[in-house]
């Protein structure tokens, strides 16, 4: 079952976040996850943007995230840039579909014209191209990230 994530989620959304971060190699680039900060964007996501949970028998296996707000360069274009999509490897087969086909249906039902989705390199990041583009999106750009830090 897909629907829109409560405040009873917390707990398990923090476990899935925690994940992604790992499996995103985020940690590998000396990043460092704060639930805090997971927990208020999540909240900020609740109150204007997209979040859903995917559930099976009760526990929830998936979450999808995502910032809804007018283009920089036309304000009437409604635009949606995801930040976190992430579902538990046990679940990969049919779950992650169901999660984004709904993600989907919901924005366009809020009037979001374009979608932005992204594919941290490394993390199945061919599959995942070959999924975004049989689902009709384009590359529009590529990210690069540089530790001022470091």
């Amino acid at each position: 079952m897909i629907r829109r994530a409560t405040p009873a989620d917390s707990a398990r959304l923090g476990e899935l976040g925690a994940r992604f971060f790992m499996e995103a190699g985020l940690a590998e680039r000396g990043l460092q996850f704060c639930p805090d900060s997971y927990f208020k964007t999540l909240a900020a996501l609740d109150e204007s943007g997209i979040l859903l949970v995917a559930e099976v028998d009760d526990e929830i296996v998936g979450v999808i995230g995502a910032g809804v707000c007018p283009a920089w360069w036309n304000n009437d274009v409604l635009t949606c840039q995801e930040l976190l999509w992430y579902v538990l490897h046990s679940h990969r087969k049919g779950t992650g579909r169901k999660l984004f086909d709904a993600f989907e249906t919901e924005a366009k039902s809020r009037g979001v014209r374009l979608i932005g989705m992204s594919a941290e390199e490394g993390l199945r990041s061919t599959a995942l191209y070959r999924f975004y583009r049989q689902r009709s999106y384009s590359l529009a750009e590529h990210m690069f990230w540089k530790d001022c830090a470091a």
